[in-house]
């Protein structure tokens, strides 16, 4: 349960970060974002459950 439950909150916060990003134009804080966003992504679980994760939610990381 613990692990479905982290797997949301990163969720969550990959899509918090990414409305950030569209509305930050300050190159520090959009560097402060993109970390947070990684730091994120690297909580997800197994990289072939991480893509599906971030292409139901039409997450680029690119």
């Amino acid at each position: 349960m613990a692990d479905a439950m982290e797997t949301f909150i990163a969720n969550q916060n990959i899509m918090r970060y990414k409305l950030l990003m569209r509305k930050e134009t300050h190159p520090d804080k959009r560097r402060i974002l993109l970390q947070l966003l990684a730091d994120e992504v690297e909580k997800l679980p197994e990289p072939i459950k991480r893509v599906e994760i971030l292409r139901a939610n039409r997450i680029s990381i690119t």
